[in-house]
């Protein structure tokens, strides 16, 4: 400092650089998904700072819906939890709906970052359970079991519209004769009766104490029954004036109901003891009040845990999902007995079918966990044959399904809290064959074969040692020939002229001339069941299983001229198309013999995890053996490596034959310990059918419209299955 005269004063200062301050920047962000219950949502905000400062966060908050944000000061971590009316607007509006909030962090020395994040709001359908419409479909009500209300969903929109507040914990719902939806209460004893023209409840049917009801049907004369499952009852109402009839109490513990369409028997589920109740109302006072309870006429064993029961147009049959079994189950009403089983997807409950009884769906709840959010199923059945064909992912947890009345959708009631809406199906035109007659033929036919253009077959009867010849046109018997003793198969030369028939005990082949009836028998090993013949007609091979050995006969001369071992008890025998290769399968293990014609030289295939086999037929360009085992199962081998190439599963028991159709789109096997023929798709190796057929079938031909024949052992009889295509002929 100075004065202007010469006087001055230096004065040390010192001062404190602060270095410049970095603001943090953003780490990362997690938001997860919502709780299915409470719609909660957990996630993390993650700062970084440059300059290594300790962060703190802030934005606990409560947004105008109500919802509450908590931040954790020192984490970044928050919690969402939206309020009744942010989920309440989230299920009245479409698509998924979001809300926003901000969090800040700070790094204390004056930085600071506001990250901005979005989570879904879960809409509460308040654990919905089923569903149903009006009349026209344009509303569908919802039941949500939690909070006791119906959600009304506007089907042009899929949006809720309304909420009507029924009784306590309703469980289930249906559409009346006359139009009113009836609302099970379970935890009010009660049913609900609402008026889809003025949305609002009109009735309310109050059952027995303890009645916890499930399940209505409709019958004549204005009833309607309930399932009681707690209570173990079954209510009796009057649809007119609402009020409880009577309630019948039984030993079970009722769930689903059917009723037949003649209103004379009433199929009850009974979830704890596994099995149906048929209950005979034939009875014209069984609704009065003064009247007993119907008795039991029937109780049909199913699965575990049995819960939907739905009947066929006519009611023939039966359809019961069993929950624990992963299965549903066919019963033929006539009988009394389950006739079928059809794995479906894990737990099924709910089930409904199209208006021509030809697709039912099944509910797959899949072992649904609120909070993983694990998905469900729907499975699809043709009901024409009895088979899923098709599985469809839906939300989490379905429970109740049903069509539109136009019944060109399926809505699924998810209790995630969703609905989906599904494209109902359509069944593709049938491909399978039917049955459309039999033929008469001589005692235990087993092998059979065409003549080259379908006019004649040729059935080898083990019973009384013959060879049928009959006309295919009028399905008559023209001719019987002598064989060896215990024939099995035949083949027919590409001419016409001679038939070739193993005898078995006889250690021969019949060589038979079709114009006279004589037979010659040319001895071969021992045992000899298979045999085929070259496309050229010059050699026929023969399987002697008992020595393992395979002849080969000269046509021309009807002598053996060879017998070659080969090192498996074959038992069927195919020629490649070329004539080239010889194609021989194991009686008793996986696998068989090839045999090379020009060097005579054998090698020898196996496969892991197969069975004997008692039929061979190759693909027409001989790239694909077919060899079904006793496994029911049908194993593709490629004919180069000898390697297996797929796995075909069949429904039926012990695969007898196996043939192809002349384009070798369609594989057919003959099932003889289920009496069934398997129809599969040779192009993707998938079973498309089995059809029933008559007692212990055994042998197999196919024509060249694809028309197929199958001899039946204990019938003493040949069914025949028409394809659509050739059908129009008839």
């Amino acid at each position: 400092m100075k004065d202007g005269k010469g006087g001055q004063l230096d004065v040390p200062v010192t001062v404190t650089v602060t270095p410049a301050n970095s603001a943090p920047t953003l780490g990362s962000v997690t938001v997860g998904v919502p709780k299915a219950d409470s719609g909660a949502v957990e996630g993390q905000v993650v700062g970084v700072d440059p300059d290594g400062d300790v962060l703190r966060y802030s934005g606990s908050i409560t947004l105008a819906s109500g919802s509450t944000v908590t931040v954790g000061s020192a984490t970044g971590r928050f919690w969402y939890t939206p309020s009744a009316q942010a989920r309440a607007e989230a299920q009245a509006s479409p698509g998924e709906q979001t809300e926003s909030f901000v969090i800040r962090m700070k790094d204390g020395k004056g930085g600071q970052l506001d990250v901005p994040v979005t989570v879904a709001i879960t809409p509460d359908y308040a654990d919905p359970q089923y569903i149903a419409f009006n009349d026209s479909g344009s509303f569908g009500y919802v039941v949500n079991q939690r909070n006791g209300t119906v959600s009304v969903v506007d089907t042009s929109t899929n949006r809720i519209v309304k909420t009507i507040d029924v009784g306590s914990a309703p469980s289930n719902l249906k559409r009346a004769p006359d139009g009113n939806i009836w609302v099970s209460n379970r935890d009010s004893a009660s049913i609900s009766v609402i008026d889809p023209s003025s949305q609002t409840v009109v009735a309310t049917v109050a059952l027995a104490p303890g009645t916890s009801p499930i399940e209505t049907v409709f019958g004549p004369g204005n009833i309607a029954y309930v399932a009681g499952s707690t209570g173990n009852n079954i209510s009796v109402i009057d649809t007119r004036t609402y009020e409880l009839v009577k309630t019948w109490g039984a030993p079970w513990v009722p769930v689903g109901l059917a009723l037949s369409p003649d209103a004379q028997r009433l199929y009850v589920t009974n979830q704890f003891g596994g099995y149906v109740s048929v209950l005979d109302l034939t009875d014209p006072e069984i609704n009065s009040p003064e009247s007993a309870p119907p008795p039991v006429i029937a109780t049909i064993e199913t699965g575990s845990y049995p819960t939907t029961v739905v009947l066929n147009r006519d009611g023939t049959r039966a359809y019961v999902t069993n929950q624990f079994s992963n299965s549903v189950v066919v019963i033929d009403t006539t009988t009394n007995s389950v006739i079928k089983g059809i794995g479906v997807g894990a737990t099924p409950i709910g089930m409904v079918f199209n208006a021509d009884f030809t697709v039912g769906y099944v509910a797959n709840f899949s072992g649904y966990n609120a909070n993983e959010r694990n998905p469900g199923s729907v499975s699809v059945i043709d009901l024409t044959r009895d088979r899923v064909i098709d599985t469809i992912a839906v939300g989490g947890g379905p429970v109740g399904l049903k069509l539109t009345p136009s019944g060109d959708k399926l809505y699924v009631v998810n209790t995630d809290g969703t609905v989906s809406v599904i494209d109902a199906v359509t069944l593709p035109p049938s491909t399978t064959p039917v049955v459309t007659g039999t033929i008469d033929t001589g005692q235990f036919p087993r092998g059979v074969a065409l003549s080259a253009d379908g006019a004649r077959m040729y059935v080898v009867n083990g019973g009384d040692s013959s060879l049928s010849v009959i006309d295919v046109a009028t399905k008559a018997t023209i001719n019987n020939y002598a064989t060896g003793s215990d024939p099995h198969g035949v083949v027919i030369s590409p001419d016409g002229s001679f038939a070739y028939v193993t005898n078995a005990a006889a250690n021969t082949v019949s060589v038979i001339d079709l114009a006279t009836g004589n037979e010659r028998s040319v001895p071969v090993g021992t045992t000899p069941i298979g045999l085929a013949i070259s496309a050229d007609g010059s050699r026929v091979y023969v399987t002697n299983r008992s020595d393992l050995t395979v002849s080969i006969i000269d046509t021309a001369t009807s002598m053996e001229i060879d017998r070659l071992p080969v090192g498996v008890f074959g038992i069927a025998v195919a020629v490649s198309p070329d004539g080239q290769r010889v194609y021989i399968a194991d009686n008793f293990n996986p696998g068989g013999a090839v045999l090379d014609v020009g060097s005579q030289t054998v090698q020898n295939f196996s496969y892991a995890n197969g069975g004997g086999a008692l039929s061979i037929a190759l693909s027409p360009d001989g790239s694909r053996m077919y060899v079904p085992d006793y496994n029911a199962r049908v194993f593709v081998v490629d004919t180069t490596s000898l390697q297996v190439v797929d796995e075909i599963s069949l429904e039926g028991n012990r695969p007898a034959s196996i043939a192809l159709t002349r384009d070798g789109t369609r594989i057919y096997t003959a099932n003889s310990e289920t009496d069934t023929v398997s129809v599969i798709d040779a192009v993707d190796g998938k079973l498309i059918d089995t059809v029933q057929v008559g007692n212990y079938p055994l042998g197999l031909a196919v024509a060249a419209d694809g028309t197929l024949y199958v001899t039946e052992y204990e019938d003493d009889t040949v069914t025949i299955l028409t394809p659509p295509s050739a059908q129009s002929a008839l």
